[in-house]
């Protein structure tokens, strides 16, 4: 735990938004991962867990309707009993704090006990869902004002309620009224609007069964029993509606949902390539890389006779020069050194750490990495290959089939852990190692018919066969580019 500057604590309430970990602002997610505890709500988006420090506590509180729940005074009480300890506290919630997120509340209990606060706003469902489904909630010529409303009460206050609610202009937002919905459209109705008003439910941001049911007064209820919408949804009455912009020209990959496998920085790759594509991208497993503490013989790799350095991984480079850093290595010991990589990224890398890579084979698997090597290493040169416990055997055992002298290093663990929490299945999963095929196979992922695995090469292609009983789509080449590419295509076609 850090320690803070006053004799208590701080609590944050901040805004997650209702969407994927994207949709957080800076300020709240400088503050995530600063701090040293968090407590958050359902429908967070679980990526952003992994934002927060390995040392904070991680406490979850979220609020389900007719689903057993945390109750607000347990609640408060945590927070705190956190910010009593010295601790800077985010407390998570979904959406925006002051929108029906009971934040007030929060804010008055700490004011009571005396505990410094700040609040970062973020976004709310009432307007990033209608947006995500094409929605604006005000258009010019059609609506300019706004109306939000929790129909999540009694029904004799909910019918008081929109009495008042039913004759104002503009668009009308319910939240939470999914129950509700014929409560809401009965009233609607008998105050004078028209049962050809455009209406829409619904429901998407994290929500495990996302759904877009589009229709008007008189045929909204129906339409939304048919679809078999579950909450939480957000229904919008009003012209606005009928726009219904997402018509138009789209992303290539909009409303495709993908799964992402792999460890945290594989699937930080891909995120950042998928996003502007406009796939909608879902973290299925958390994967960890832990040092293992290997013993290095600095002396012989760093004597002047001719070596080669191996890598195979991003994350087995920045372990290494961690280790060299920690160790108090000097770089200029490795000039009697030569330097191979896997591929581009990993070459990338080690120029990050201010070194250029003598070899980098143009097919960027352990196979094409071997036959360079192969043609390259003389007789009398060691080789010292750097890689994960669970990589791949393969480059050694061609290296010593030739009677080269190499010495592999196990310089980390990938450790994979199951995401927990229910979201809709993917059309598409992407694959980047056999060892991520299997992780995710193990932890019981349940697979259906029209899900497609993508793998970024054979042994990756492999493991999927064995696992899951089905072809997999295999990337022209093992980067996370073709990886993304290879969807493009199948997804463009399909």
């Amino acid at each position: 735990m850090k320690t803070g500057i006053n004799s208590m604590g701080c609590v944050s309430l901040v805004g997650a938004g209702c969407g994927s970990r994207e949709w957080i602002t800076l300020e709240g997610l400088t503050l995530l991962r600063a701090c040293d505890a968090v407590v958050y709500d359902d429908l967070i988006d679980p990526d952003l867990l992994k934002e927060v420090p390995s040392y904070a506590e991680k406490i979850y509180v979220g609020k389900r309707n007719h689903k057993p729940s945390a109750k607000q005074e347990d609640i408060q009480s945590i927070l705190a009993k956190l910010a009593g300890q010295n601790k800077q506290v985010v407390r998570l919630k979904g959406g925006d704090p002051f929108v029906f997120g009971r934040g007030g509340e929060e804010i008055q209990f700490l004011n009571q006990h005396h505990i410094p606060w700040r609040v970062v706003p973020g976004i709310s469902s009432a307007l990033a869902i209608p947006a995500e489904a094409g929605i604006p909630v005000t258009h010019r010529g059609v609506s300019r004002s706004i109306h939000i409303m929790t129909a999540h009460t009694s029904e004799d206050v909910l019918r008081r309620d929109m009495e008042q609610f039913a004759n104002l202009e503009g668009t009308l937002i319910f939240l939470m009224g999914l129950e509700s919905l014929e409560t809401i459209v009965s009233v609607l109705k008998e105050k004078g609007r028209g049962k050809d008003t455009p209406a829409a439910v619904l429901s998407g941001g994290n929500t495990s069964n996302p759904h877009k049911v589009i229709g008007s007064l008189d045929t909204i209820l129906g339409k939304a029993r048919e679809e078999n919408v579950t909450p939480p949804a957000v229904i919008v009455i009003g012209d606005v509606v009928a726009l219904e912009l997402d018509k138009d020209i789209r992303l290539p990959l909009s409303n495709i949902k993908v799964g992402l496998t792999g460890t945290d920085d594989f699937q930080q790759r891909l995120r950042e390539r998928l996003l502007p594509l406009g796939a909608r991208t879902v973290s299925l497993m958390h994967g960890q890389c832990d040092g293992t503490g290997v013993n290095i013989p600095w002396k012989e790799i760093t004597a002047p006779e001719k070596k080669w350095i191996v890598f195979t991984s991003v994350q087995g480079i920045r372990i290494f020069f961690e280790r060299c850093r920690k160790e108090k290595i000097d770089y200029r010991r490795f000039a009697s050194c030569r330097f191979a990589v896997i591929g581009a990224a990993t070459g990338r890398e080690l120029e990050v750490q201010g070194l250029i890579a003598d070899l980098c084979p143009g097919e960027y698997t352990s196979q094409a990495l071997a036959d360079e090597l192969l043609l390259q290493v003389k007789d009398e040169e060691r080789v010292y290959l750097f890689c994960s416990r669970q990589g791949t055997d393969l480059l050694m055992q061609r290296l010593k089939e030739k009677q080269l002298h190499c010495q592999r290093f196990d310089l980390y663990d990938t450790h994979f852990s199951h995401s927990q929490r229910q979201v809709q299945k993917p059309e598409y999963i992407l694959f980047g190692s056999a060892g991520g095929v299997r992780a995710l196979y193990q932890s019981g992922y349940q697979t259906d018919e029209r899900m497609k695995g993508i793998c970024i090469g054979q042994i990756c292609a492999r493991a999927y066969r064995e696992c899951f009983k089905k072809e997999p789509i295999v990337a022209g080449k093992a980067t996370v580019e073709a990886l993304v590419e290879a969807l493009l295509n199948i997804a463009v076609r399909e």
